[in-house]
């Protein structure tokens, strides 16, 4: 059996894929980092199975953003009875999907629409929105989503992305009101779900003293809301594509 006729399909989570040998039909499980040394979606990638040794090709991969892929990754530890994992897992969703968005919309989104060929100017646009939010916790990182997705920031060139990263978290905590003005639906409500969320309340109960064990009915309840709200909200404000897709111009959001 040669390698071209053992494509097998992957099962994608955010860390590993795992793929069934075609030889022996072992399931092996490789790490994007460890083993396939490529954090892009697999696409095709040659492998060995780990036990009888035979190469085969894997494809199939999921190609949904970090936080998605994280946020799904938590369906399969609910069905397990990991409510503790999974209240964790969907906390960090949030937390991901804050950083991306603003990653994309303060820097990604203007360096195309700027031109798209300073790249040392890029690495300091992105160095100083790490160092602004790397010790925000989840109530300040949702602030800065919810107050620029409010005003309707878009910045059109590096110059104005600066001065926006500069400005972030100046303003004061945004009111529910403010939600609640905006004017499009479905955005408004996914929004609404957004500022009322708790799940960070969950997470933290988990972590800290407390050890708290989570009830199905409640990990499952904050799983599915936070599904509707993070999948939205994806797809209406654009946020599905990589960096690479972005600073190519292959998005005007």
């Amino acid at each position: 059996m040669n390698e071209a006729s053992s494509l097998v399909l992957v099962d994608s989570t955010y860390e590993n894929v795992t793929a069934p040998c075609p030889q022996c039909a072992v399931r092996n499980v490789y790490n994007r980092e460890s083993d396939l040394r490529n954090l892009r979606p697999v696409v095709r990638a040659s492998v060995a199975c780990e036990a009888c040794k035979q190469a085969f090709a894997i494809c199939g991969d999921l190609i949904n953003p970090a936080h998605q892929m994280l946020l799904l990754d938590c369906g399969p530890l609910i069905e397990g009875k990991h409510y503790m994992q999974a209240a964790l897992g969907i906390a960090q969703a949030y937390e991901v999907f804050f950083s991306h968005y603003l990653y994309v919309t303060l820097i990604y989104r203007p360096f195309a629409r700027d031109g798209g060929d300073d790249l040392e100017r890029l690495g300091r646009l992105k160095e100083l929105v790490y160092k602004t939010i790397e010790r925000k916790t989840f109530e300040p990182m949702r602030q800065l989503v919810l107050r620029l997705i409010v005003e309707g920031c878009r910045p059109k060139t590096l110059a104005e992305a600066e001065a926006a990263i500069a400005s972030l978290g100046a303003k004061d905590s945004v009111r529910r009101a403010e939600v609640e003005a905006v004017a499009t639906e479905p955005r408004r409500t996914m929004m609404l779900g957004l500022f009322d969320t708790t799940v960070h309340t969950l997470r933290n109960k988990v972590v800290h003293k407390e050890a708290y064990r989570p009830t199905r009915e409640e990990t499952r309840t904050a799983y599915e809301d936070t599904s509707r709200i993070l999948f939205g909200l994806t797809e209406e404000l654009g946020l599905g594509g990589t960096e690479e897709h972005y600073i190519n111009g292959g998005d005007d959001g």
